[in-house]
């Protein structure tokens, strides 16, 4: 999948904006197995920002809608404060119900990674270790095809299987 082979950084603008402690608050969104994840948990490792996943926010509050509420203005506060705080984030999102909420607040930068389906299904397939049930298969199409639909201006593709640190250099060039 995406190898963690190569981990030096040469005159990455994200880094080092985050290690002067400047503030960002960026959205990696798309469907499961295009690599958010994998690029998220090396920016992390270079900069200690803070990374939320997916439902991750539900524990602000044991109420779904309240907790979102409650991350959307934990969001907007990471973009206004102070802008050395400590406030950066990168919002891990696999699930395009609510991404039309990020997608609203100024200041915040989305990335949309992608792949192929069939890359997708192959990927699925290597992290659940065996075939994959039609169920499975069904929601990854529904998954694909909704985020498809979901524009924005940044986009990384990861159907070719790439180094991690390509595609963690790409982001961080397309946000500078």
């Amino acid at each position: 999948m995406f190898g963690y082979d190569c981990i030096y950084v040469k005159r990455c603008e994200l880094f080092n904006c985050l290690k002067r402690g400047d503030k960002v608050v960026v959205v990696f969104m798309g469907p499961c197995c295009t690599g958010k994840s994998s690029v998220a948990e090396l920016i992390r490792e270079k900069t200690n920002i803070q990374v939320v996943t997916g439902k991750d926010y539900l524990r602000l509050s044991t109420n779904e809608d309240e907790a979102w509420e409650l991350f959307l203005n934990k969001i907007e506060t990471a973009i206004h404060a102070n802008p050395h705080s400590n406030d950066s984030i990168i919002y891990i999102m696999d699930d395009a119900e609510r991404v039309e909420d990020l997608l609203r607040i100024r200041g915040v930068q989305c990335v949309k990674f992608s792949a192929t389906i069939d890359a997708i299904k192959d990927r699925y397939e290597a992290r659940m270790q065996g075939e994959l049930p039609g169920v499975v298969v069904k929601m990854l199409n529904r998954q694909k095809e909704a985020w498809d639909m979901v524009e924005c201006p940044i986009k990384i593709d990861s159907s070719q299987t790439r180094k991690l640190l390509e595609m963690a250099q790409e982001v961080v060039d397309k946000l500078s």
